[in-house]
């Protein structure tokens, strides 16, 4: 029994001691401050956090992981430190926005987009949840998406013009547009290599700039995926690979990217020469995206060889009526008042974009 009692006693005595010896949260802070002065990064990093951890409220500790989080390449630290112990059910509109915002600038796509979502579930009402829930499908080039959120955005609220205009230039983006996001896009996909979306719109941006063997490549390793073997279908047909294009294709219209599931039958119908069934699907991948000039392009070229006279006159009218749209887009500056908005909405009624029409006449006050 005695010895017993001994032992309890050592163990208390040691723990007394183990607890005496550690160091203070003040001591911790200093150590961390000093670590980062002298760029010992791991250093800093370890003090830090085990300042935290006797003491989550330290600021200091907060301050230097937060400095580190860059460095480190580690963007995980400061989104973090917003969130805290809580989870996603538990932050505020203004917690959500702020740490959304956090993952975007860290190039966190997909994260920073299920927090802007579930804001705006909570808050449809709440602008600035609206404005960076509807612009992340943009930096993606998901035209489709961003009006979607466009106009579901419209019913509770009134989206800023310059951002209904720069949808206006995404729904028919080039080579130029391309180009400019093909940097944040890889950025997004080094920090987040699951990121489906962010890697659909590298994608988009190899097939605007012709790089259709690189947009392959890059899909290959999610084709399981049904939005990327769509678009890697698209990829291969233009390429004009149609037993790759056909294998990928669902054997019906899929819920979404319907758009460029015709695209990719039209264009596997175009090498195949049966033009009626080309213009059948070309003409249907224009009717879900009549702002893309690329499609109806190729509808053009379609009708053109079906001596189809008088139906080719309509859509190179409207196709000349799409690059005016897009031109405007480029010359944001120019549209200084929500009224001048109108001859877009005009316009995009006149190519049988009805539903773009109504949301560019709703941002315009009509």
């Amino acid at each position: 029994m005695k010895s017993i009692l001994l032992s309890i006693l050592f163990l208390i005595a040691g723990f007394v001691l183990q607890t005496l010896n550690r160091p203070a949260v003040e001591d911790l802070e200093y150590e961390a401050s000093v670590a980062w002065n002298e760029t010992n990064l791991a250093v800093a990093e370890e003090a830090a956090r085990q300042a935290l951890g006797r003491n989550p409220d330290s600021v200091r500790a907060k301050e230097i992981l937060s400095k580190l989080a860059e460095p480190l390449r580690r963007p995980e630290i400061e989104l973090a430190l917003t969130l805290g112990d809580q989870n996603r059910q538990e932050l505020t509109e203004k917690q959500l926005a702020e740490a959304g915002r956090i993952a975007l600038s860290r190039s966190l796509f997909r994260v920073a987009n299920e927090l802007f979502s579930e804001g705006v579930r909570r808050s449809p009402k709440n602008a600035l949840l609206q404005q960076q829930y509807a612009t992340l499908p943009g930096l993606q080039l998901d035209a489709e998406e961003m009006q979607t959120r466009l106009i579901q955005w419209s019913k509770s609220g009134t989206p800023p013009k310059d951002l209904v205009v720069l949808f206006l230039g995404l729904a028919s983006i080039d080579s130029r547009g391309a180009s400019s996001a093909e940097e944040w896009l890889r950025t997004s996909l080094a920090a987040d290599s699951n990121d489906v979306e962010s890697r659909l719109g590298l994608a988009r941006c190899f097939l605007a700039m012709g790089r259709y063997r690189e947009c392959i490549q890059l899909l290959d390793s999610h084709c399981q995926h049904p939005r990327v073997a769509i678009l890697q279908a698209v990829a291969y047909a233009t390429d004009r690979n149609l037993s790759a294009a056909q294998g990928l294709l669902p054997d019906s219209e899929p819920a979404s990217m319907r758009a460029e599931f015709w695209y990719a039958k039209g264009l596997i119908f175009v090498e195949q020469e049966k033009w009626d069934d080309a213009e059948i699907a070309l003409h249907k991948a224009v009717r879900e995206r009549p702002l893309n000039k690329s499609f109806r392009s190729r509808y053009c070229e379609i009708l053109r060889r079906l001596k189809k006279t008088e139906e080719e006159s309509t859509q190179v009218k409207e196709l000349e009526t799409v690059i005016r749209i897009v031109q405007a887009s480029l010359n944001i500056e120019q549209i200084s008042d929500r009224s001048e908005l109108m001859p877009l909405a005009e316009m995009c009624s006149e190519i049988g974009a009805e539903d773009v029409a109504g949301l560019v006449s709703a941002v315009a006050g009509r």
